[in-house]
């Protein structure tokens, strides 16, 4: 099995640097004929000709057409790589109805990122953490600035830097909605400026969501790209670094505009064994209890913007593997509080004058200790990141 966000954040950097040199690079693709497509919007950004080169080799294990607002049953994603569900499942009662909304929370259930409207009205992405068994106060991703609108269908990573986004960019997207990548700066804690992943991912039409399994090494990719009104196509797909064009320089234009919009899947299978293992993977996890393949020995959080802690293998100082056998005691610690405190404010809530003044102390105290040790594990997780960044 991979270490924890190396696959993608490898991908991050392959398809920035493809989106940087891709028109130097089109060589015996010239020419390239752009064709108009019914019912798609106006082309404001880049040029799709220009970003032909640039297609990344995928393997399209399966497509499915769904219903738009059902499609989340058909992704089975490990509980590993974090949740994803509608906005009003996971708020409730507690905001206003927002159809069309998603939320992602990571698979340790204390982070997410949603789409919400801010005072003005605008439809942005926001990020909260929890402490204490509670959301904190949300966040506004501001550093994305007016450059993009209506964001929607978040991401992360299981490195917990790496950040998938759909939304409708002034200049950087080539149709509708586009799908574009971020990264977390860690020294800041802000993410810095997003980039369009690029084709086939991306089309003239609103592609939505980009989801990666990096423990089984399989994607979806959600699209309505030549659908009619009210449904989604669903792209599971094997990730790659590579380019179509790398193996092949002499590519047809007719070929690899083709394989751009993923219009055969079946022209993508060039590599019959690596279809048949992915395919292998899709059916073992579509008929395996979605449950987390963590064990208590694990916990992940950020080193610097190119490497992730999960296991204890990942360190290399002996100081830090002690000090990260401490943190797991507390983690575990802080999850039986956390789910204790939730119990009892249940039954608080459905207690009478008496119960609730000796229930309130109870729960005031477990509150208090649960912010002890997230500060307590924040700080071990200082200290590990300052000495694993020095050597």
């Amino acid at each position: 099995m991979r270490h924890i966000g190396k696959i993608f954040l490898a991908i991050f950097g392959g398809l920035t640097l493809c989106c940087g040199t891709m028109v130097a690079q089109k060589r015996n693709i010239k020419n390239l004929k752009k064709k108009t497509h019914i019912h798609e919007p106006a082309q404001t950004g880049p040029d799709i000709e220009d970003m032909l080169p640039a297609t990344a080799r995928l393997l399209v294990v399966d497509s499915i057409v769904v219903d738009k607002n059902d499609f989340l049953k058909y992704i089975p994603l490990n509980k590993d790589c974090g949740t994803i569900l509608p906005y009003d499942k996971f708020f409730s009662s507690t905001h206003s109805t927002r159809l069309g909304s998603f939320v992602y929370v990571n698979d340790f259930e204390d982070k997410c990122f949603y789409n919400d409207s801010t005072e003005s009205g605008k439809s942005m992405l926001f990020s909260s953490e929890k402490l204490g068994g509670k959301w904190q106060k949300p966040r506004l991703i501001s550093e994305f600035g007016e450059e993009y609108e209506d964001i929607n269908y978040p991401y992360l990573m299981p490195d917990g830097v790496t950040l998938y986004f759909s939304a409708r960019s002034k200049t950087k997207s080539i149709g509708g909605r586009d799908i574009f990548v971020t990264r977390l700066n860690t020294d800041s804690m802000t993410f810095y400026k997003p980039e369009n992943i690029g084709l086939p991912y991306n089309s003239r039409a609103d592609d939505l969501f980009c989801i990666i399994d990096d423990l089984n090494s399989l994607g979806w990719l959600v699209t309505n790209r030549n659908q009619p009104n009210g449904k989604v196509c669903i792209y599971t797909f094997v990730p790659s670094t590579k380019r179509w064009v790398d193996d092949d320089v002499n590519m047809s234009e007719k070929k690899l505009e083709s394989l751009s919009r993923i219009s055969r899947i079946a022209d993508t299978w060039t590599d019959k064994r690596q279809l048949e293992e992915a395919r292998n993977r899709l059916s073992k996890i579509r008929h395996t209890d979605n449950v987390t393949a963590l064990n208590s020995n694990s916990y992940s959080f950020v080193i610097n913007d190119k490497k992730a802690c999960r296991t204890e293998n990942d360190l290399r100082s002996t100081a830090s593997k002690e000090k990260y056998n401490e943190l797991l005691k507390l983690k575990k610690l802080q999850q039986t509080g956390t789910k204790t405190l939730e119990e009892l404010r249940n039954i608080y809530s459905n207690s009478n004058k008496g119960q609730r003044v000796q229930l309130g102390k109870t729960i005031l105290k477990l509150e208090n200790d649960c912010e002890k040790r997230e500060r307590q594990i924040q700080n071990i997780e200082k200290k590990i990141r300052n000495t694993e960044n020095l050597m």
